[in-house]
């Protein structure tokens, strides 16, 4: 089990309210105003919740760096030529 897990899961927290909004999308016609609004902030206060969840464990890690690769096609350095 990792010992930072929220911040092994960053991911989520743009994925919660992309979701609900997909949700309402779908089927947000068919359904009540309340459970619409219910979806929407739901969803939202979810990432909100995971993104303070986040932020605590990074400060908790005290001096750690923390490096997390998402995509292995970008490189992240850069060669600077002197014209």
């Amino acid at each position: 089990m990792p010992t930072r897990p929220m911040l092994e899961y960053l991911w989520i927290v743009p994925l919660l309210p992309l979701l609900g909004s997909a949700v309402n999308g779908l089927f947000g016609a068919k359904w009540p105003n309340k459970i619409v609004n219910w979806v929407a902030l739901g969803s939202t206060g979810l990432s909100f919740a995971c993104a303070v969840e986040a932020v605590r464990e990074f400060f908790e890690s005290g001096q750690v760096p923390f490096h997390k690769a998402f995509f292995t096609w970008i490189s992240g350095s850069f060669l600077c030529r002197s014209t």
